[in-house]
Parts: structure tokens; sequence; C-alpha cells
């Protein structure tokens, strides 16, 4: 499921113009995707959140990532809520630093979990 939300992200990005991407779309696609092998991994350990997502966020601490990419995936939670349930509008510029953040945070989520098939 992940690897088709991530593929389906990259054919997005890569047939849609920058000009007439929809930024949200990139924000949510990529909160979903982290949260995804988040949740995965957390359920590899034992551990379930319930709905809490701020638990989740609070959990990649436990992996041992650095205290910048716990802000800026708390961050990406806030503006994601904000997204959903505020009508909240994103740049261009902000929806590629997500990519980015989600390519990185991805590698090493799945370096850390035994399941290949995430």
């Amino acid at each position: 499921k992940i690897e088709e939300k991530k593929k389906f992200l990259e054919v997005s990005i890569k047939a849609i113009p920058p000009e007439k991407m929809n930024s949200n779309f990139i924000v949510e696609s990529c909160y979903d995707i982290i949260m995804e092998l988040l949740r995965a991994k957390m359920f590899s350990q034992g551990y379930n959140a319930g709905n809490s997502q701020e638990a989740e966020v609070s959990y990649i601490k436990n992996l041992g990532f650095e205290e910048s990419d716990i802000r800026f995936m708390d961050e990406l939670r806030y503006y994601r809520n904000g997204i959903k349930y505020y009508g909240k509008n994103f740049s261009i510029e902000y929806a590629k630093r997500m990519i980015e953040f989600t390519k990185t945070i991805s590698v090493r989520i799945k370096a850390l979990t035994r399941i290949n098939e995430l």
C-alpha cells in the first residue's frame, strides 16, 4: 500500500507541470506515506498509538531521529490537519520540501524495519 502511494505520487509529480500541481495533495500524500511507515514500525515492535497522531510522531524520537526531524514531522502533522480541517493551502516550495523530507525519512525508517515489503 505504501509503495503504491509513493509510486502514484512520483508519477503525478512527473506528469503534472509544477504550476498546475496541487501542493496540498503532495503534503497530504507525504504525510500518509510517512505515517504508514511509522505505524508499521510501531506495530512490528508491539506498539499501537491508537488514534494519537502526536504519539506516532513522537515515536520517531525512540527510533533515534534528531530533534529537527521530530519538529519537522510534527509541523507536517499540524499542517496536514490544517489542510484537512481548515482549508489551509501550501506553496509548491513547501511541497517540494515535504517530498525531500519524505524521501529521507522513509529510507531511514525502512532501514530500521525488518519488514521489507513496506
